[in-house]
């Protein structure tokens, strides 16, 4: 099962940053992310991630508002094993204290986990870069990374520094 993503390099304009991000948006929450050509998570050059993160956060909500229970064009997740997997992922992410939940996360009920934006890596997201000895990067060990892959809503926001740290993160999924 392969990951989809969306890489944001540093020659895009801040101004296309918001119609970018709600076409991100879109492909990560349509159909709760489930969808073969779901977005699975997203690279976005470091210079850009403060605006990119605060772009689909305000996409999400224009598209969801800002309580997805509520909204009639989001669902529910059936498979309740599934969303406790999720769900568990989640905790066990932000119980070690490096990543952040930056829009959703998990709510109180009714088989839902709303659109979910995080941003920050930890040690479920983290690999050797082939390219830089020091560098560490996603890669497809992360137990949050495979699970959320066409299994959820959870949008990763990764940084990256160089375009070989955005290929070696490519090339590992």
């Amino acid at each position: 099962m392969g990951l989809n993503a969306v890489v944001i390099s540093r020659g895009v304009s801040v101004k296309e940053l918001p119609s970018i991000a709600k076409a991100v948006a879109r492909g990560a929450f349509m159909g709760l992310g489930r969808g073969v050509g779901s977005v699975d998570y997203t690279l976005v050059h470091e210079e850009l991630i403060e605006e990119f993160v605060v772009a689909v956060k305000a996409a999400t909500i224009e598209l969801y508002g800002t309580d997805a229970t509520n909204s009639r064009d989001y669902g529910s997740m059936v498979d309740h094993a599934e969303l406790d997997e999720l769900l568990g992922l989640l905790r066990d992410e932000f119980a070690a204290g490096t990543g952040r939940i930056v829009h959703g996360g998990p709510s109180g009920g009714k088989g839902l986990l709303p659109p979910t934006i995080i941003e920050g890596i930890s040690r479920y997201f983290i690999c050797k870069s082939s390219f830089l000895e020091t560098q560490t990067l996603p890669c497809r060990s992360s137990k949050l990374m495979q699970a959320s892959a066409n299994k959820g809503p959870i949008l990763p926001v990764l940084p990256f520094s160089s375009l070989e740290d955005a290929l070696s993160v490519l090339l590992k999924q």
